[in-house]
Formats: structure tokens, sequence, C-alpha cells
């Protein structure tokens, strides 16, 4: 009955309700969007056993010298080495070029990732690998069911024996499967293994990241063999792996919120006024309901109901409206903001949506009700027509109705585009036709030059003969992504002497020069 009577009431003033859902399911749909991507981008905890104490080493070294940093680095608890690179997988669905991380034994004992389900290889254990769930999903293969299958990569056999969170992103957030050490071959460039591991350590309770770093450098310096002129000047820096999971979009992300908020806050009035107005037109109604016996809670319990069934109705339109701009961010933010993908409509975010559908029911009701109780039977005793007062208080407000939808619209407006221009970010290069895939010449990282030569020819001429293609060419990565390719490179100009690390892509030029005789340029100074 009392739900009758409400929908009853709604549908007297289908205008007013509409306006109502409406505002709200713009409001929330775009703070519930601005929170979920402030707490999956911020403040979702990272997947570690105190993460707080975990930090990355801005120094890469070769696999002989991981043993001699750990035994070394006094400040912390456990360090490892790891290295990642794409290769093609097998055993998880169809066969897939994934994100392949190489790490030392000690590295789980350092990092000591969450597990869904199994465990963790044990040092030693050169059969045994951890999968990310991420790469299950885009098969559809259930955790639980990936333990034991046989995973094939590098022209090597492992058995699954666990599987991790998405969110482990360790050396780099891209990585989905975790192979031991000794299956890394050799990449010889100038000396026969020139494969780089970055350094990551578990620093103890008691010392601190400026500790680390005094002492880093120091271990840098005393392993250092090339000129003793050039020890001196040796750095390491360290950060927290807190700090480099997040990126550095945390202060747009965060006035975003906040922006989202205000606005909020400003649909919140425009729907208690618009309620409030309503209200006021059905006065003599509650005034009446009142007389004939209906107590204070009654009536509050009637116009709150009303009030919160539109907020809700709002609220759920909201929620659909925040997943259709999520998943837009993510294609507009791909590369822009690290972690994105963990962005997502879960039980905490409607949890937040709930909590603010009860707060506009309640701001835009409770007071109204009190009134129209506490003045009892006056609005009877008046006459037919409506008092001047009335008559001015609607005028009220009509009038802070449409100023605040007028703050509302421009407050929105300046919102998103604000928004837009922060996730704008120029890559320096024009992608406007340009379409990519991803395309590994076999399972092992390096190829005889014949057979890479050969594959690439007939692939990029036979591309370049497609309808409406005017180019094909082939690169080892594509911006913003970081080359796995690093060169160091000695500077010495108008008395500076230094050295800086620089990421190189190979690439054709264009498809009558064959790749393999592709030119290196450099992209990003390290």
């Amino acid at each position: 009955m009392a739900l009758r009577r409400t929908l009853r009431g709604l549908w007297r003033d289908t205008g007013t309700s509409a306006a109502v859902v409406i505002t709200i399911a713009l409001a929330t749909g775009f703070t519930s969007a601005a929170a979920a991507v402030v707490y999956g981008v911020l403040l979702r905890p990272l997947p570690y056993d105190h993460p707080d104490r975990l930090v990355v080493l801005d120094h890469a070294v070769p696999r002989t010298e991981i043993q001699a940093w750990r035994e070394r680095m006094n400040t912390f608890e456990e360090l490892a080495g790891a290295a990642a690179a794409d290769h093609a997988v097998r055993g998880l669905g169809r066969a897939r070029i994934l994100r392949v991380a190489f790490v030392s034994d000690r590295f789980f004992a350092t990092v000591r990732p969450h597990v869904l389900v199994g465990r963790l290889p044990a040092p030693g254990e050169d059969t045994a690998v951890v999968v990310s769930e991420r790469a299950l999903r885009q098969d559809g293969m259930a955790a639980a069911s990936a333990l034991g299958t046989r995973l094939t990569a590098v022209d090597r056999t492992f058995s699954i024996v666990g599987v991790v969170p998405a969110d482990v992103g360790i050396p780099d957030a891209a990585t989905d499967v975790w192979l031991p050490l000794a299956a890394a071959e050799p990449v010889p460039l100038i000396r026969a293994d020139d494969r780089r591991f970055g350094l990551i350590g578990r620093r103890r309770a008691t010392t601190t990241i400026w500790s680390a770093a005094v002492e880093a450098t120091r271990v840098r310096q005393a392993l250092w063999t090339g000129d003793p002129a050039e020890r001196s000047r040796l750095r390491v820096a360290v950060a927290t792996l807190d700090d480099r999971a997040r990126g550095t979009g945390g202060g747009a992300l965060v006035a975003f919120l906040v922006g989202g908020a205000l606005m909020l806050l400003i649909a919140s009035a425009n729907v208690a006024t618009l309620l409030l107005s309503r209200t006021v037109a059905r006065e003599r109604e509650l005034a009446v309901s009142v007389v004939l016996g209906a107590g204070a809670a009654r009536v509050a319990a009637s116009l709150f109901g009303e009030a919160l069934f539109l907020s809700a109705l709002g609220s759920v339109a909201g929620l659909g409206l925040a997943h259709t701009g999520l998943r837009a961010m993510r294609s507009v933010a791909a590369g822009a903001l690290v972690r994105l993908d963990l962005a997502a409509i879960d039980p905490l975010i409607v949890a937040f949506s709930a909590a603010v559908a009860l707060l506009v029911a309640a701001m835009a009701t409770l007071g109204p009700a009190w009134s129209t109780v506490r003045r009892g039977m006056q609005p009877l005793v008046r006459a037919a027509a409506p008092a001047r007062g009335r008559r001015d208080l609607q005028a009220l407000l009509a009038g802070m109705q449409l100023a605040l939808s007028i703050v509302l619209l421009v407050a929105a407006t300046l919102l998103a585009r604000t928004m837009m221009n922060v996730l704008a970010v120029p890559t320096g290069v024009r992608v406007d036709g340009v379409l990519t895939a991803r395309v590994m010449l076999g399972d092992r990282t390096l190829l005889s030059r014949p057979e890479a030569r050969a594959f690439a020819d007939r692939l990029l001429t036979e591309l370049a003969a497609l309808p409406g293609v005017k180019s094909a060419a082939f690169a080892t990565s594509l911006p913003p992504a970081t080359s796995i390719i690093q060169m160091a490179m000695q500077v010495i100009e108008d008395g500076r002497n230094e050295t800086q690390t620089m990421a190189l892509v190979a690439a054709s030029t264009d498809v009558t020069r064959p790749p393999c005789e592709s030119a290196m340029r450099s992209i990003m100074p390290g």
C-alpha cells in the first residue's frame, strides 16, 4: 500500500520526477567514475605484504652481479633481480605473446605477492612458474583450473604452481608470467650476455629510503670496473614501489575527484530545491493527512520514500553512465595513467552511490516534512488562492533551481574538458589511421638473420599491397612504451663529461628497406 501511494504521488508530477532522476544520474555517474579511477589508481592497496617497504633501485646489473648486491646491501632484508621481455607463450588457451619476467631465486621472498590460488615457487625450483589472473581471464580460464597446467615459453616447459592478482606489476605493469632466471637466454650485444636485471629490495623496518640510496651508491662504486675517474660520479636512486606503481598523475586525479564532489554537491542542492518546490505545492495535501491522523513519522516517511525512490533510480542510471565513462576513459588514457585497468564499478563504488542516494533523499525531505508537520492545520484555514508569501517562495525556489542548473552544467563542462586535457598526453607521433599488431617471429628472442629477413620482407610486402594501405613497417616497440633495448652513451662537451642511458628502437624506414638493415633511433632519454 505504501509503495502504491508513493508511485501514485510520483506519477502525478512526472516532470519534476524525471528532472530529479536525470540530475542525480548525471552527477552520480560523473562522481562514481571519478571515485573509481582515484581508488583504482591511487588508493587500492598494492597486492604485497608490507608494500611500503618495497623499493626499486634505478640501476640494472648483469645476472652475475645480483648475488653480490644481495650480500652487500645491509639495509635490505631481501634483494632480487628481474628482467622482462615479450615471448610467445603456449598452454594458456590460444598461443599468445605475453610479457614474461625472468626473476632470480629470492624474487618471491623479496616481493611477497598475494596469491589467489596455489603457492609461490621455492628458491631453486626451476620448472615452476607463476601467472597473472589477467592472462587467464583473456581466454576465460579459471584460476583454480590453471594449477598444474603445462606452459611452454622460451623453448622450455614449466608447470603453473600459483596465480597472482592482475595488479602484481613487477618488473612492469604488463607482466603476466614469471619464469626462473635460469630460463633467460643470453642476449649478446657486445659481451656474451648483455641482458640487464632491475633490482628490487625489501628494506628493513629500521632503515629509510635515504640510507638505502646511500648504501646502493656505495655498492655500485665498489663493484665498478670501468674508468676509475668515473667512480666518484656514480649514483643510484631508490624509489618506493608505491610511487612507481601509481605513476605521477595523482594530483590531477585528486582534482578530478574534488571537482566531481563539488558537482555532486551542486546537483544535490538542485535536487533538494526541486523536491522542496514539489513539497510546497503539495502543502495542503500533506496538511490534510496530518489532520486525518497521520503522524509526523508517517508524513516524513512518505516524503522520504518518494525522494529515496527517485534517488535510487538516478543512482542506478548513474552507475551505468559511470561504467560507460570508465570504458571510454580506458581507451583515451591508455598509457597515460598506470593501473587504470583496475578502476571498476566494484562493491565499494556501489556502496558509495547508495550512500549518495540516502544523503540526497534526506537533504531533500526531512526539512520540508518537519515544517509541514509543525504547522499542522494552518494551510487548511488559508484562502483558496495562494498567499503572496507562498507565491514568493515558489518564485524564489524556481530562481534557485535555474541558477543551480546553470552552475551544474558549466561545472560539468569544465571538469570534462579539464580531464580530457590532462589525459591528452602527446606521444610525439601522429596516430591517425595507424593500425598496430604485435608479431613475434618465433619462440626465441634471437633469430638468425636469414629467417628474420625472409619473414619480415614477405610480411611487409603483402601488407603494403593491401587496398588503402599507404605504408607498412616494423619496430621493436611503439610509444609510449619504453624500449627494452638500452644503450649507454658518454657525452663530452664544454667541460661536461657524463654518461646517459638511452632507450633505442630498431625500426624499418619503409618497405623498400629490409627491417634487418633498419636504423637505430633514440626515442626516450633515460
